[in-house]
């Protein structure tokens, strides 16, 4: 039986700022475009937490899968007695990073339930593998608060070649995005009509509005919040935060009253002090 090779990926990532203010979607269809293998992870709904942040990978430094008992990687077979709990013996246990710092992206079949109940034993499918991951050990953050892109690698820096990648103009004729290919597609069934292309590009189109349109709605929040800290330079006056103890303890000092208060859109209480 063959030795599992470890996948080595250093513990701490290294993280440059990439650019701001990007169209996120036609970067990754300029990406797409130049590599076989690459994934956009879109958080949408509203900008919170768990939606904050969008995720681009491409060209992974491996490809692992599994069907049966043999797990492959990058076209490599190994007999193990079980491909997915083998992943936990070639993977790194630790990576230092508070954001995504890349890793195993990939997809698990319905069939890949097997490995961990052995007795429903699922037909595997001819076509798909019971699983399929590959190791991204770089990528592309947006942080959809700051509008900024990030890029994240461990040993292999592209960020030149991403700018470079970032200039082209996008291809559409070899865009598997606006190409929009179907299992019909891949199975040779039909072709796809002159209709479904023109849809397909209005929906690229629309996607590009409604990019631009958040981007505006939250350019406009920002102006707005903007408003209640910033310096009067005409009147001299100065707009800070403060607790309510530290007013009441200002108030007996300067003897303030009512029109040295503002109020934020938090309802946070501001203090005004003519200097």
């Amino acid at each position: 039986m063959k030795k599992l090779p470890k996948i080595i990926i250093d513990k701490k990532p290294k993280y440059i700022k990439f650019g701001e203010d990007i169209n996120f979607f036609e970067l990754f269809q300029k990406i797409e475009s130049r590599f076989d293998t690459c994934f956009i992870l879109e958080s949408l709904g509203e900008e919170e937490k768990f939606s904050r942040y969008s995720l681009i990978g491409f060209q992974p430094s491996k490809i692992i899968s599994a069907r049966k008992n043999i797990l492959t990687i990058n076209n490599r077979k190994y007999n193990v007695a079980n491909p997915y709990f083998a992943l936990k013996e070639i993977m790194p246990n630790q990576v230092l990073a508070k954001n995504y710092a890349g890793g195993l992206v990939g997809y698990l079949s319905y069939e890949a339930v097997n490995y961990f109940e052995p007795s429903i034993d699922v037909k595997v499918h001819e076509l798909f593998d019971q699983f399929m991951f590959g190791v991204y050990d770089d990528g592309i953050i947006l942080d959809k608060h700051s509008h900024e892109l990030f890029y994240f690698y461990y040993r292999v820096n592209r960020i030149e070649a991403l700018k470079r990648i970032g200039r082209l103009k996008i291809n559409k004729t070899n865009s598997k995005l606006t190409q929009m290919i179907k299992p019909s597609l891949v199975l040779g069934v039909k072709k796809e009509s002159a209709d479904e292309k023109k849809l397909d590009e209005e929906i690229y189109e629309l996607r590009n509005e409604l990019y631009k349109k958040k981007k505006q709605i939250k350019q406009t929040k920002e102006t707005k919040q903007d408003k209640y800290t910033k310096q009067d330079k005409t009147n001299h006056v100065i707009s800070k935060p403060m607790t309510l103890k530290q007013y009441q303890q200002l108030s007996k000092k300067k003897k303030l009253n009512k029109k040295h208060l503002s109020l934020n859109s938090q309802g946070k209480i501001y203090s005004l002090i003519n200097l």
